[in-house]
């Protein structure tokens, strides 16, 4: 099998079996459509048979000709076993269609499984193989070519396009950049073909915590399929980066930690709503406290099911800062689209105003490291640059505390949690790559999203996603973030258009990279 053009290339540092496959092409007409068709035409015969009926039913009633009586009963008997025939007919082929494909999918999947034991990952054969040579992308208009629309005006991505020499405009049909700091007032359906954008058009999938696990989730089964011949329930290995995880809405995730809730040793758990961020809505359970209690109600209640709530075991032996819970929040930007490449970038830790109590669930400032929380303490404007951390520091930390932390074959701690996180993105990215990354991207040939991804790090130097930025802001109000983005911007802006000229000017997909722009970012995913 041709593998030349199938294998991403990824960082040396990731796991080489932890790639995604080429998206599938989209039919013009969905089957949901094309079978209501089938199914009005099939209603409008069936009616026409039942007026002709009725009619000839109705002369001979009238005539009192019980002989026209019995044969018109016979003809609609006869159609009605003849309809139910082809019925039949058509369920068995479509039945013998869908065992023919579960057959070809038995078969690419020992094919699949022989490669990634010899470290080849196969190609989707339903698509061609990225061409040699690309057809030139639509040439930016002279007239928008240098002009920028931002939404802050005076933001700090606008501030270095115009270090550039470029210029503003409040027209976005005038622009070729396109950031905005809102995703929801990007107008999709006007967008021209030559222009970008800072976001993905249903990157919002990613942020809304209860869709993110069902992707993750998603991706496990079909991991799973592979494993296991087809078989979605059986048991399989869980997403290592990803705590036990259910979710209110589903009933067999209600009946399974219904089961837990009555075991004290698998406590604390923590619960959150799906849709809403900054911290709002999440709550600690104990063991036997009044919200455990009100949880459990809630879950055997006859309205459970419209409850949204996802519920987490909660990580307990949770790595400290100098005391203090932290998390990391790190960046992975996809600077293109058409083709696929993403691209990681290390960040900071987000660390807690309050000591860590590790007995006291009820106050959440020793427990929660968002920057809406902290920003609640008195102490905040006075204490905040503790709360932003470099990953430099972070690293001199895991050196002082090594005989605490590392583990006797840890050489390189900072190395190993680096590893990881990317190895988890990169499975992120394969999970979500056709159900959001590459989905309706058709509004302009190309597009660019800046994400951020939260983990924690325990004792072991394991990690914990706790969820995925959409729109992780460019905060400087410290001075590591200060430093961070004054290193990100320029790359970002700088990698986008170098993106584009190439495009412009034929390069093929497989050449585009490597990126000169690129130089503190580690790339992880590409064609």
């Amino acid at each position: 099998m041709d593998t030349d053009h199938a294998s991403p290339r990824i960082s040396g540092n990731a796991d080489p079996t932890m790639t995604a496959q080429r998206p599938t092409t989209v039919s013009q007409t969905s089957p949901r459509k094309e079978g209501l068709q089938e199914w009005i035409v099939s209603l409008g015969h069936i009616f026409a048979w039942i007026r002709t009926v009725l009619a000839i039913m109705t002369n001979a009633l009238s005539s009192m000709s019980w002989v026209k009586l019995f044969l018109c009963t016979c003809v609609l008997v006869a159609f009605f076993q003849l309809w139910d025939s082809s019925e039949s007919q058509r369920i068995r082929h479509l039945d013998r269609n869908v065992k023919r494909k579960i057959q070809i999918y038995h078969v690419q999947a020992e094919t699949e499984d022989r490669h990634m034991e010899l470290g080849v990952v196969p190609r989707d054969n339903s698509l061609p193989p990225p061409a040699a040579h690309t057809k030139k992308k639509n040439t930016t208009p002279k007239h928008a070519r240098t002009t920028f629309f931002s939404r802050p005006e005076i933001g700090k991505v606008a501030q270095y396009l115009t270090l550039l020499g470029w210029k503003g405009t409040n027209i976005i049909q005038n622009a070729s950049f396109l950031w905005f700091q809102k995703k929801q007032e990007i107008p999709w359906d006007s967008l021209l073909p030559w222009q970008r954008t800072n976001h993905l058009k249903h990157e919002r999938e990613l942020g809304h915590k209860g869709r993110f696990l069902h992707h993750l989730k998603r991706h496990k089964q079909r991991i799973m399929m592979r494993e296991t011949g087809g078989t979605l329930y059986k048991k399989g290995k869980p997403i290592s980066f990803l705590p036990d995880s259910y979710e209110s809405m589903i009933e067999k995730d209600r009946l399974t930690f219904l089961k837990l809730a009555q075991d004290r040793n698998s406590f604390p758990w923590i619960t959150k709503i799906p849709h809403v961020d900054g911290g709002k809505g999440i709550r600690i359970i104990d063991w036997l406290s009044d919200a455990h209690k009100a949880l459990v109600k809630m879950l055997k209640g006859p309205a459970a099911h419209r409850q949204e709530l996802i519920i987490q075991k909660y990580i307990k032996n949770i790595m400290l800062y100098h005391g203090r819970k932290f998390d990391l929040r790190v960046y992975w930007f996809v600077v293109s689209v058409k083709p696929l490449i993403v691209y990681y970038h290390d960040g900071t830790l987000r660390v807690s105003l309050t000591k860590y109590l590790s007995t006291n669930y009820t106050n959440l400032g020793s427990h929660l490291t968002n920057a809406v929380m902290q920003k609640k303490s008195k102490k905040y404007e006075k204490l905040k640059e503790s709360t932003r951390v470099s990953m430099g520091d972070f690293e001199k930390y895991l050196h002082q505390h090594a005989s605490k932390y590392a583990h006797k074959t840890i050489e390189k701690p900072i190395e190993y949690i680096r590893c990881q996180i990317k190895q988890a993105i990169l499975l992120i990215v394969k999970a979500t790559m056709q159900a959001v990354l590459l989905k309706d991207i058709d509004h302009t040939e190309n597009g660019f999203s800046l994400l951020g991804a939260d983990f924690m790090v325990d004792n072991n130097m394991n990690i914990w996603i706790t969820e995925v930025q959409s729109g992780p802001g460019l905060p400087q109000d410290t001075e590591a973030m200060a430093s961070l983005m004054l290193q990100m911007i320029p790359q970002v802006v700088d990698s986008v258009l170098e993106v584009r000229q190439k495009q412009e000017n034929g390069v093929a997909d497989i050449d585009i990279l490597p990126l000169k722009s690129m130089k503190s970012f580690e790339l992880i995913f590409a064609p």
